[in-house]
């Protein structure tokens, strides 16, 4: 998701809607093999629950950089526990171009704060409680489909902001 080109530097490339389909895909996989893979333990569930929280922190005082740090962190921090290296570095690099565009729809749904807020205090909240109670249950198959469900959600919000006009400044077509 980056330019290098010679005597001019790295640049961020534009948005093109068929790569963001397929890195939506490969997020989905990525949070698919972080629940299947995880390996459960109190350390995980205590900073699962630290890291929420400092992701709605961030997110009530609408810094979206470190809401979509914090975002992509919780996720990384689930898939450490496979300790399986391969694996975990495939999370890594899917977690590192998602950032991107978490915080691409923080960033417009920020632009709204009414809207922005109910995300915060209904969505955002939901969906970190169901992925500690997948974590507290220490089950594999439920954590799977919350990991899931939070990507379908992401990609639904994503899809959203297609529908807004203030996404034509980020967007290129292919």
């Amino acid at each position: 998701m980056v330019i290098q080109e010679t005597n001019k530097g790295v640049t961020v490339a534009p948005l093109d809607v068929r790569e963001i389909f397929e890195l939506m895909d490969a997020y989905t996989v990525a949070l698919r093999i972080a629940g299947h893979h995880c390996k459960f333990s109190d350390d995980l569930l205590a900073d699962v629950i630290e890291m929420q929280e400092k992701q709605i922190q961030a997110l009530k005082i609408h810094d979206v950089l470190e809401g979509s740090y914090w975002s992509a962190k919780i996720k990384s921090r689930i898939m450490a526990t496979s300790d399986n290296h391969y694996l975990s570095m495939f999370h890594q690099i899917m977690m590192s171009h998602a950032q991107r565009l978490i915080c691409l729809v923080f960033s417009v749904e920020s632009k709204d704060p009414v809207f922005f807020d109910k995300q915060v205090n209904e969505l955002q909240q939901r969906l970190n409680s169901e992925l500690l109670e997948a974590i507290e249950k220490r089950d594999n198959v439920t954590l799977t489909s919350t990991l899931t469900e939070q990507a379908q959600v992401f990609r639904s919000r994503m899809g959203n902001l297609f529908m807004r006009q203030e996404l034509s400044e980020f967007i290129v077509s292919s």
